[in-house]
């Protein structure tokens, strides 16, 4: 099965600081009852769902914190059933989309969810040149200080993906993440990242410089 099945009623998994982008694999630990029920459907049908960043904010009616209108949905791909009922999964990030949450109908949420389309233009070569260049160097300088923390470049990455699997590796920040996957398209997702992550080179060089003095 496949995400486009799941777009009419689309389950929504809402967890403080936590996005997926597209081609990022991402591992959850399933424990509350609403969210065993919506894996076992999702695994029953289309295998899908969104991973929704919650927001700050006042809860509704229901308890429910707000969260944002373009997320990251993704399908299963991994998952062990424990012998408690909770669930290990393992979820592929397959599109960015739009939300338009559904009238609440227990035990979990749901949305109408449309695939974002990139309006264009293609990412400019030059940035794509400059965005992996400043993505070595901060691998570089990490693995120098810190041997077990691998932050490898993706192989072979497509240029429409390669802004977006470098932020899911790169930026720890949940806000910075969650603004980059609002941008319309790869070209302006490539260029915030290419900012903040020269920004932070900046910052790591200056540290190794400091410590070398």
């Amino acid at each position: 099965m496949s995400l486009a099945a799941a777009l009419a009623r689309l389950p929504l998994f809402p967890l403080p600081g936590v996005t997926i982008f597209p081609g990022q694999i991402v591992p959850l630990h399933v424990f509350e009852p609403r969210y065993r029920q919506m894996t076992r459907d999702a695994l029953a049908t289309h295998r899908a769902l969104a991973l929704a960043c919650v927001l700050p904010g006042a809860v509704d009616a229901q308890g429910h914190p707000p969260i944002p209108r373009i997320v990251g949905a993704g399908t299963i791909v991994e998952h062990e059933a424990l012998p408690d009922g909770r669930f290990h999964l393992l979820l592929r990030g397959e599109a960015r989309v739009e939300l338009v949450e559904l009238p609440f109908t227990p035990p979990y949420r749901v949305a109408r969810a449309r695939i974002a389309v990139d309006p264009g233009p293609p990412v400019p070569d030059h940035e794509l040149a400059a965005l992996s260049a400043v993505a070595r160097a901060i691998a570089r300088i990490v693995k120098k200080r810190a041997p077990e923390i691998d932050l490898a470049l993706p192989a072979a990455a497509p240029p429409d993906r390669l802004a977006d699997l470098l932020a899911a590796r790169m930026v720890p920040d949940a806000e910075a993440r969650q603004a980059l996957i609002e941008q319309p398209s790869a070209a302006q997702r490539t260029a915030t990242l290419l900012g903040m992550l020269s920004a932070q080179l900046q910052h790591l060089q200056g540290v190794e410089g400091g410590v070398a003095n």
